[in-house]
This record gives C-alpha cells, sequence and structure tokens, in this order.
C-alpha cells in the first residue's frame, strides 16, 4: 500500500516534539473521524487506531495507516500476540479477552462499538500529548478500564469551552456499555460542530477569489500599458534604423564603384 509522503511523521512524533495548538487539534481530530467514516461505510475496522498509526502530511492533514490488523465487519479478529502495543486503546468488551481465557477461545468480536472506543482514547492521546495509562502497569490498566475507569481530565485553571467541549466528545466514545456510544457520524456531526462554533480555519488558508479576481484585473490593467511603452520605443529607434541602413548601402555602392 502506498501513502502519501509525511513530512511530519505521525502524530506521536509530531505531538512529542511540539505543543499543538488547540485549533489544530480539533481540526486533526475532525479529519480523523472523516477518514474513519469512509473506512465504516466500506464496511472495514481499522483494529488499531492510536497516534502512532496517524501519518502527518506537510499540510497538516492525517492519514490513518497501517492496516496490518484492518478487517471487515464480519470477519474474524486475528490472535494478537502483543498486547501490550495495544491495550491502551482497547474497548473494556476487548480487554475481556485477555482476562478471561474462556472468551478469548470463544473469540469476542472487534465490533465498530469497539473502535468507537479506540477514537475516544486517540482523542484523548491528542488531547494532552501522551500515552494513555503510561505509568500503569499491564495488570493495572486491565483492572482499572474492566471497572469502568478511564483517564483523568486534568485540567487546568486556564482551560477554556473548546476544551470542555471536546472532552465531552470523549467522554461519549468511551462509555463502558457498547451499545450506549454514538455512531462515527455522530462524532464526526459534533467534531465539525466544534470546528464551525470556534471559527476554526484550515491550517493552510487557500488564497481568497477576490484577492485572485483582484490579481487578474492588475494583470490585464497592465498589459495595454506594456503595449504602449513598445510601441513608443519602437518608434524612438525609428531614425537609428533609417542612419543604419543608410550606411549600409552607401558603404556597399561605394564598395562596388572601386571594383
Amino acid at each position: 500500500m502506498v501513502f502519501e509522503w509525511a513530512e511530519h511523521g505521525n502524530l506521536r512524533e509530531l505531538y512529542l516534539n511540539n505543543n499543538i495548538r488547540w485549533d489544530a487539534k480539533i481540526s486533526i481530530a475532525r479529519d480523523i473521524c472523516r477518514g474513519l467514516a469512509f473506512l465504516h461505510s466500506v464496511n472495514i475496522l481499522h483494529h488499531d487506531l492510536k497516534c502512532e498509526n496517524i501519518l502527518i502530511t506537510e499540510k497538516m492533514q492525517p492519514k490513518i495507516s497501517n492496516f496490518s490488523l484492518a478487517r471487515e465487519f464480519n470477519a474474524v479478529t486475528l490472535p494478537i500476540d502483543n498486547f501490550n502495543d495495544i491495550m491502551h486503546w482497547l474497548a473494556p468488551e476487548k480487554l475481556e479477552c485477555i482476562k478471561d481465557s474462556k472468551k478469548r477461545e470463544n473469540i469476542n468480536r472487534y465490533t465498530i462499538q469497539c473502535e468507537i472506543f479506540s477514537f475516544g482514547m486517540l482523542l484523548w492521546e491528542l488531547g494532552f500529548q501522551r500515552k494513555p495509562y503510561e505509568n500503569m502497569t499491564f495488570m493495572g490498566i486491565l483492572d482499572h478500564v474492566l471497572n469502568g475507569g478511564r483517564e483523568s481530565f486534568d485540567i487546568k485553571s486556564g482551560s477554556n469551552s473548546i476544551q470542555e467541549e471536546y472532552f465531552a466528545i470523549i467522554k461519549l466514545a468511551w462509555v463502558q456499555e457498547p451499545s450506549l456510544r454514538p455512531g462515527i457520524q455522530q462524532l464526526f456531526n459534533l467534531l465539525q460542530e466544534l470546528y464551525e462554533n470556534h471559527n476554526i480555519f484550515p491550517l493552510l488558508h487557500p488564497i481568497p477569489s477576490h484577492v485572485v479576481e483582484r490579481s487578474q484585473n492588475n494583470v490585464q490593467n497592465t498589459i495595454p500599458s506594456m503595449v504602449i511603452i513598445q510601441i513608443f520605443i519602437i518608434i524612438l529607434f525609428i531614425p537609428f534604423y533609417f542612419i543604419f541602413f543608410f550606411f549600409v548601402f552607401k558603404l556597399f555602392v561605394l564598395g562596388h564603384s572601386y571594383l
């Protein structure tokens, strides 16, 4: 599979090396959700959503990557050798498979609701710019999430409404009961509304149409003046042309007269 060149690497690398503005976070989150909605529309579940699997282009556009675990809706979940790589983002119903060997044998399917939960964890990771439960042990994460625990929202005193609304969306996505989690389209609508309500614009702005029209008019207005200048230069040099041809003619005639 070929991907567009990712100038900024993956989203985890980006947030580890930069303090991402909140308007950029909302824009990135919305675009990831849009990509996820497309995958779901063609019956594909990614199975491994996290910032490390989101590539960021030169224009700060996120691209979902690493489809090694991706499967169709009705496909059986593949056995995972190393849960340490993904458990920080896994839904509680999938974590039960790790704790209960009987459920692992029956294969508790990875569903859209599982993906919604993982997307919520990705949103938290992007918001706080760190790996979920990074200081907790394997069993600590397992017990914490299965008992309804989640990552904390250590909101600073200077937090604003854009952060509070973003956190509210995360809380919807990681509800313990799978059937109560919103669909991907609902999450996209909420992120789009947040994007619009706070007047967030694309991170790279296209040239406004009126600027383009103005520049085109300037070019059109410049053309007549350039033509006039060229005509003036031609008229100015006409006498020099006559003098040049006169001397050439004289030399030619005199040259023949001596032969």
